[in-house]
This record gives structure tokens, C-alpha cells and sequence, in this order.
């Protein structure tokens, strides 16, 4: 995550540098990375093929609120809640959710 938001920071500097009087900066995050408690917006899931699939099904497409509601034992999977449906996703599921974070 560290990464990727360096990242967008750099993207910023250079755009801001270049172009625009006023930029938006967007930080984003995966659903594994939210806190018991925290809110984001879906807005991109990486996952392919009959997983991308069942997530669709349940309701976790690109735009959607998503909450996290708890996580297992051993941190191997997270509850998260999108609208009426909680759903249980497994770590490597969950990372490829990338979510901007509400406030």
C-alpha cells in the first residue's frame, strides 16, 4: 500500500508541476487494508474469471460502498458488508478489491 501511494503522490507532483492549478489527490487502499469500522468505495477489483463472477453475483461491483465488519483468527480472511449482503472474503480475494476510502 506504502508503494502505490508514493506512487500517486509522484503522479500528483508531476501533474500538478505540468498542468493544473488544482488537483485531486486519491488515496486508495484494498479491502484488506480498511479497519474494523471503515468504509470505502469500490473502484476497481483485479480478480478475473469465476471470481470477479461470484463477486458480481454478491453484489461487490465497482461503485459500491463496502464495509469492514471483522476479520478471522488469523487475519486469513475479512466480513465485509456491501448494502443488505455480508459477505466473508479470503486475503488474497480482499486484496484485489481496491477501494477509496470514505471519510
Amino acid at each position: 500500500m506504502l508503494i502505490s501511494t508514493c506512487l500517486r503522490l509522484i503522479h500528483f507532483y508531476n501533474f500538478r508541476r505540468h498542468n493544473a492549478k488544482c488537483a485531486l489527490i486519491v488515496y486508495t487502499m484494498s479491502v484488506f487494508d480498511l479497519k474494523k469500522g471503515q468504509s470505502g468505495k469500490i473502484i476497481k477489483i483485479s480478480s478475473g474469471g469465476a471470481v470477479a463472477a461470484r463477486l458480481s453475483a454478491l453484489g461487490i461491483v465497482c461503485g459500491q460502498i463496502v464495509t469492514a465488519l471483522g476479520f478471522s483468527l488469523f487475519n486469513s480472511g475479512i466480513l465485509a458488508g456491501v448494502g443488505a449482503t455480508r459477505v466473508a472474503i479470503r486475503r488474497a480475494v480482499a486484496k484485489s478489491i481496491e477501494v477509496e476510502l470514505c471519510k
